[in-house]
């Protein structure tokens, strides 16, 4: 049966178990360790985090219902596999229509996983889930020799572009490998997973979206996933392959991007290949050829993203702050060009707006007795390299005191250097780093009558006296980000003083300062 007759298959699956009637269910099972003759994996563990988020996102799966099984032995996936099947039957036990998912990434050989040393067969994850209970079962295994599932329950082996289905009875249930019986299934470094698996969740999240209506159905991603994955692998043969045991009408959508309360829109004139990274940790989100005439909503999670689209030996940046969610329009103008060779080089500290001009006012606790609190006003830079930042900053405060018949007059310019680290996974960017402020004290004295007392006395003006000082502490503060390019922040100083000078008893002081702010990315 051709890859026509699967599309065809899949719109006779039943009309009650559209996405938004059902109740749903998800495992996501991931293994990077096999047998200690098979060579580790470095994604399978990844991807079945990747594919959890997904469905508790765009996929409406509760993720009270959704259960992440990585790096555990055959004895705990049957554990969880039997807690998931729990809650099918107490679904279904009160009326709801269940879908069950499963997902599995990681190695198999001879029709059984291999985990940890120990072994699932295919055939009994396969007898599992036709026992579950639910109304329709769609399960994913990406591993090598993976199609052995698809026709464990009397399939044939057929050529490629083929399938075997058995469609005789009610409970529906779908199969889908990322490979043939006999066919390895590949891990792409560059990827930062496996090939299928990647190509499945892009389509997902809205690239496989063919009508636009917001939706993705299971034939739009399969056939995306197959012929994305076919030309992946064109050099090695890797062919996803399916089995249909199900009966009924209508379609079966698997995940809703129009409803992501966070996206990045590609217009209809945009045109090529762009990768699309999360950062600060440079997960690669999505890869897609863009065709122009078609619009792309792309579904993400709210968070800070880098689009990257490769132009010669040139690549164009730019980055969107979906932190707070929301939806940003492609624009291709808008493109930051760099080189190559500087892109590859820097790696995942690559940023496109490194530095930042800063502007803020603070408000200090008094170095000199009797001088009170004090405001300073200063402005600087900032350098970033991923999550760790670093900057200077030029200060400069006064003050005047009248103690008696004299007036203090005080200036300090200042110098703050400050480094540390700061989170990046949240709407708001918390901060914490150690500084170092020199200051240079300027201090000037004016008795009351001064020109009397000069003249009366023939004294000279008390001289201006200048001394150095310097403060250490720690810093926390937070930024929060307006669009991509302008942020304000707040800060909080905890510091020891060392001034030495005669009307105080210590060189040694301590003191604190509130800071508010603000600035500019470039």
């Amino acid at each position: 049966m051709s890859i026509r007759a699967f599309l065809s298959l899949l719109l006779l699956l039943p009309l009650g178990t559209a996405w938004a009637e059902d109740v749903r269910v998800l495992v996501s099972i991931g293994n990077d360790v096999g047998d200690p003759g098979d060579e580790p994996l470095e994604h399978a563990e990844r991807d079945a985090e990747r594919v959890t988020t997904l469905f508790t996102s765009i996929g409406q799966v509760d993720p009270s219902r959704s259960l992440l099984v990585v790096g555990q032995t055959a004895t705990v996936i049957r554990e969880r596999l039997a807690e998931a099947v729990g809650r099918v039957k107490e679904l279904a036990a009160r009326g709801d229509s269940v879908t069950f998912l499963v997902f599995v990434s990681g190695h198999a050989k001879d029709g059984a996983f291999h985990l940890r040393g120990t072994h699932l067969l295919m055939n009994e994850l396969r007898t599992v889930v036709d026992t579950s209970g639910a109304s329709l079962s769609v399960v994913v295994v990406d591993a090598c020799e993976s199609g052995a599932i698809a026709r464990s329950k009397g399939g044939r082996v057929v050529p490629e572009f083929t399938v075997t289905v058995e469609p005789q009875t009610v409970k529906g249930a779908v199969y889908i490998s990322s490979s043939g019986p006999a066919e390895a299934s590949q891990e792409h470094a560059a990827l930062q997973g496996s090939l299928f698996t990647h190509h499945w969740l892009t389509g997902l999240r809205g690239d496989a979206d063919v009508d636009g209506d917001g939706r993705v159905s299971l034939n739009e991603v399969y056939t995306y996933a197959f012929r994305r994955t076919v030309a992946g692998a064109a050099q090695l043969g890797q062919h996803p392959t399916f089995d249909i045991d199900a009966a009924g009408a209508g379609d079966v959508v698997l995940s809703r991007p129009g409803k992501s309360r966070s996206a990045i829109v590609f217009p209809s004139e945009a045109e090529g290949a762009f990768v699309l990274v999360s950062q600060p940790r440079p997960d690669l989100v999505a890869e897609l050829v863009k065709e122009k005439g078609k619009v792309v909503r792309l579904a993400v999670t709210p968070g800070r993203y880098e689009l990257r689209k490769r132009l010669g030996m040139q690549v164009g940046l730019i980055t969107f702050d979906l932190a707070f969610g929301g939806e940003r329009i492609v624009d291709e103008r808008a493109l930051s060009m760099h080189h190559f060779a500087e892109v590859v080089s820097k790696g995942a500290h690559f940023e496109q707006r490194p530095f930042s001009f800063l502007v803020g006012f603070g408000v200090e606790t008094e170095q000199l007795a009797g001088l009170g609190l004090r405001l300073r006003p200063a402005v600087g830079v900032r350098a970033t390299w991923g999550t760790w930042w670093a900057k200077g900053m030029l200060g400069l405060t006064g003050s005047r005191a009248q103690v008696k018949a004299l007036t203090t007059t005080e200036w300090q310019p200042s110098l703050e250097l400050s480094a540390g680290y700061r989170w990046l996974q949240w709407p708001v960017i918390p901060w914490v780093g150690v500084l170092v402020d020199g200051r240079w004290l300027n201090q000037s004295y004016v008795r009351e009558g001064e020109a009397t007392i000069r003249q009366v006395f023939s004294v000279e003006a008390i001289a201006p006296r200048n001394s150095f000082g310097v403060s250490a502490g720690v810093a926390a503060g937070l930024d929060v980000p307006l669009g991509e390019t302008f942020f304000v922040s707040g800060e909080v100083d905890g510091l020891v003083r060392f001034l030495q000078v005669a009307e105080q008893p210590s060189p040694f002081t301590f003191g604190a300062a509130v800071k508010i702010g603000g600035g500019v990315r470039w």
